[in-house]
């Protein structure tokens, strides 16, 4: 990830280029996703879909159940300004390493961008957030009117089904000590899709989740949902 955003931070802004429909609402807000995308596509169906070309982006490809990154360098139109750069992660869901699907996407603009600005665009494309100014349960500190959320209403434990719980999460005992290759019972309060926004790089520095780099950052997030996604239709099979 380091080597991810020190890319990004290195981006020149000699030039721009229209790479993707930005301004373009998404056919489905309520998912969530980053206009043009769908969660859950492939690299190459996100090739396809953003318009790209061989030398606008890089790959890392993934170690063995692993998940990879895509990397893109250049400048791209969104929500009203030019991003400085974004990578998106490729996941492969529950317990099928060959398969790959885009599960999170995130978005670095460079310093001097107006993120009041992008904010107001993206209400307009998924309405008001969710919450701000308070106490976020990923952060140890107050967003202090520095972070917005967006979140489905729907939580992972809504929709997955008792018998996927229990093949899955710790259901009983200590929840902090779970058994093997299982995941931990908080998880399923979590939102199936969620994107947050932020003006103040340094609360997503202290929590280790973005390397120091740009103004502000935008995560789009939809991996519980293709978790969730899978696991039904495998169980479906």
């Amino acid at each position: 990830m380091k080597r991810f955003s020190m890319i990004l931070c290195i981006i020149l802004c000699f030039s721009l280029f229209f790479l993707l429909g930005c301004e373009k609402k998404p056919d489905t807000p309520a998912e969530l996703t980053f206009p043009g995308l769908e969660w859950g596509m492939t690299k190459e169906e996100v090739i396809a879909a953003l318009s790209l070309q061989e030398g606008d982006y890089e790959i890392e490809e993934a170690s063995q159940g692993g998940s990879f990154s895509m990397t893109i360098e250049d400048q791209i139109i969104c929500f009203g300004t030019p991003m400085q750069g974004m990578w998106l992660t490729f996941c492969p869901p529950g317990s099928s390493p060959e398969v790959y699907g885009l599960s999170n996407v995130n978005v670095v603009y460079p310093e001097g961008t107006d993120m009041q600005l992008v904010r107001r665009y993206m209400e307009s494309y998924y309405g008001l957030p969710k919450d701000e100014n308070t106490k976020e349960q990923r952060w140890e500190q107050d967003s202090g009117g520095h972070v917005a959320h967006w979140a489905t209403d729907e939580i992972l434990g809504d929709v997955l089904t008792d018998e996927i719980k229990q093949a899955h999460f710790v259901m009983d005992g200590d929840p902090m000590n779970p058994e093997p290759g299982k995941m931990l019972n908080n998880y399923l309060k979590r939102p199936l899709r969620e994107i947050y926004w932020s003006d103040d790089r340094n609360i997503f520095e202290s929590n280790g989740t973005l390397e120091p780099c740009g103004q502000g950052y935008l995560v789009f997030s939809g991996g519980y949902g293709l978790l969730a996604d899978y696991w039904l239709a495998e169980q479906a099979n």
